[in-house]
């Protein structure tokens, strides 16, 4: 008779076996949350088994990095519930974003907020950036070239805001970040999950239009 092949779940047993002996030298309390682990190896044996990886670690690493995952996309949902639909600006929480508002519609509020603007870009969260909405006031217009515009909107207020974001644990939420030009003022800041990009006239002070916004409930 031919050699029965041992079932995965044999297998994961097998293999959490050996890595126990790394389980003993943890601490106590990091033993519970080794031993969860190893459990989240067990809850998905079936999706591991069914994908007949050729290696029993490669399987047991990816449920657990499927494990990781699934318990910070819950957390992310969860903030952006707290945050009243707002999303963090963090890269790492894209595919968390939560848009309870399309960008015409955020746009066309904008507007309304503040005769003052002049321009309103919005931008999908990372990894692309997908510019959604580049769109001059009726009647404006625009000092640069539309493709200018559009790269701009897609690049530097990422930037600018994901650099900022770094202090937030010690002085608290971004409100906006903000670039004064001689002919124009250009300020950042998030809404709906999305970036947001708007230019002011030149010597309108930022603050006032900003909290115009924030009383459309889009800050």
């Amino acid at each position: 008779m031919g050699r029965t092949i041992p079932s995965y779940r044999i297998m994961l047993e097998r293999e959490l076996e050996r890595w126990k002996r790394f389980q003993d030298f943890l601490r106590i309390d990091e033993r519970v949350t080794f031993q969860d682990m190893m459990d989240e190896c067990r809850r998905h044996a079936s999706a591991a088994g069914a994908a007949c990886f050729p290696v029993i670690a490669e399987a047991m690493y990816l449920t657990i990095l499927f494990a990781h995952h699934k318990t910070l996309k819950e957390l992310c949902d969860k903030i952006d519930q707290i945050n009243g639909g707002l999303s963090p600006i963090s890269k790492y929480s894209s595919a968390a974003a939560s848009h309870t508002m399309e960008p015409k519609e955020i746009v066309s509020k904008i507007f309304s907020a503040d005769k003052s603007i002049r321009y309103v870009g919005i931008v999908d969260p990372g990894p692309e950036y997908k510019v959604l909405e580049s769109r001059m006031k009726e009647g404006v217009k625009s000092l640069t070239a539309d493709k200018n515009d559009r790269e701009f909107v897609q690049i530097i207020p990422e930037i600018m805001l994901g650099a900022a974001e770094k202090l937030e644990k010690d002085l608290g939420k971004i409100e906006y970040a903000l670039v004064r030009y001689k002919k124009l003022t250009l300020a950042f800041f998030t809404s709906y999950g999305y970036t947001v990009t708007i230019s002011v006239e030149p010597g309108i002070p930022i603050l006032g239009v900003y909290e115009r916004i924030k009383a459309f409930g889009l800050d």
